[in-house]
């Protein structure tokens, strides 16, 4: 029980994902305060089976979370109680489904209310008692929609993107201070949120039931299966204890694949080629290049070799010089290609030049093997006569 002495507020733990979270802080060793709506029985039901899991107290506070008020009360009475919150589980949250052009704009606000603006003011009461005891744990139950979105949700998104953005802010101002604040996004949670949220898409989309739950609540899941809030309560269990303290301003996914595959998707749709990332393309030409340059005037003939690609801006060659294939011989250019700085240091000539060179080094080769046949001297004479005659005509 790691977290003996220390107290937590969850809110929205009357049920699913809150519940199951502030079950396992009890098992752990603290103290818990249970804050959400529902029925007395239930909600007294479910603060006696928390306590039964652990040594520390167990209380309930009705405090709406949408008023500050209410939460800076809440925040005061567990301070009172235990000396804290040390431990602070932003879990409440609402949804509405619908398009844009109809959205009700006081469903707008109360989402944004509840969603985004409660979880501000809890950390804003509650970070300054985590600072005078140098420690503290922040954990905002986000969702996938805080990394991607779907139609017709479009208040829910905002909140769960916009409670994102707060999350890695505060994290930023409190590292110093041994305060990690992180969210977890889970997909699909079989809770009564998203139960609830079952007829309202099946009013927008035109949908049966089961259409619902197989065709756009799983299909966006590749594990086929919802994820359950014991599985998002043990991480935020794990994100409590000093092995996690590395992890702050942090948006942890447990969406049975949901984002990867969404991650997957975009970056086929919008792969890119190396070149159009290292560089400007090959400058244009009056008429296509083929495939495979033919040799022209090789003295003895060159390799046909593949067009070459473009040096990257910037290159001591500049973007009108052609890229060598490594250990190969020099590339053909076009007629009319002409080295821009034609120096010492440049490993690339011009097309008459790599021409000329290729004609040279096949000739002193030829003339080599001259030596063991005295007859093709004379031969070889004329030919050298003849080429030197032809370079000097082409200068």
């Amino acid at each position: 029980m790691f977290l003996n002495g220390k107290s937590a507020i969850v809110t929205g733990s009357t049920s699913g994902i809150g519940l199951a979270v502030a079950r396992t802080l009890a098992e752990a060793g603290a103290h818990v305060m249970l804050n959400g709506f529902g029925a007395p029985d239930a909600i007294e039901q479910a603060r006696a089976s928390v306590a039964a899991l652990g040594t520390g107290d167990v209380l309930y506070d009705a405090a709406d979370v949408g008023d500050p008020a209410a939460i800076a009360a809440l925040v005061a009475r567990a301070h009172e109680a235990w000396g804290g919150p040390d431990i602070i589980v932003n879990n409440a949250g609402i949804q509405y489904v619908c398009g844009i052009a109809d959205f009700p704009p006081e469903k707008w606000d109360a989402i944004l209310a509840l969603n985004l603006t409660g979880p501000f003011h809890m950390m804003r009461a509650a970070v300054p008692h985590m600072r005078a005891r140098g420690w503290g744990r922040i954990i905002s139950t986000a969702s996938a929609h805080s990394l991607v979105a779907s139609p017709n949700k479009s208040a829910y998104v905002a909140a769960k993107h916009g409670l994102v953005g707060l999350t890695k802010t505060v994290a930023l101002e409190t590292a110093p201070q041994g305060i990690t604040v992180n969210c977890i996004s889970p997909g699909y949670v079989w809770t009564p949120l998203v139960e609830q949220q079952i007829p309202d898409t099946m009013k927008a989309r035109g949908l049966t039931r089961e259409q619902v739950i197989d065709d756009v609540l799983l299909a966006a899941q590749p594990t086929k299966e919802f994820v359950t809030p014991e599985q998002v309560a043990a991480l935020a269990l794990f994100l409590c204890r000093d092995e996690a303290k590395a992890i702050t301003g942090a948006n942890l996914s447990v969406d049975g694949g949901w984002t990867a595959a969404r991650g997957a998707s975009r970056a086929r749709c919008c792969s890119v080629s190396p070149v159009a990332v290292r560089g400007p393309p090959p400058l244009a030409s009056p008429r296509p290049h083929p495939t495979l340059w033919p040799p022209r005037r090789t003295g003895g003939g060159l390799p046909r070799l593949p067009i070459a690609t473009a040096c990257a801006a910037g290159t001591r060659h500049g973007p009108r010089h052609w890229r060598r294939p490594a250990r190969s011989p020099p590339p053909i250019l076009p007629r009319k290609a002409r080295c821009s700085r034609s120096t010492p240091r440049c490993p690339i000539r011009c097309r008459r030049s790599a021409l000329i060179a290729a004609g040279r080094s096949s000739w002193d080769a030829r003339a080599r093997s001259a030596a063991a046949s005295p007859l093709m001297a004379g031969s070889i004479a004329g030919s050298r006569s003849r080429a030197a005659a032809r370079r000097n005509w082409s200068s």
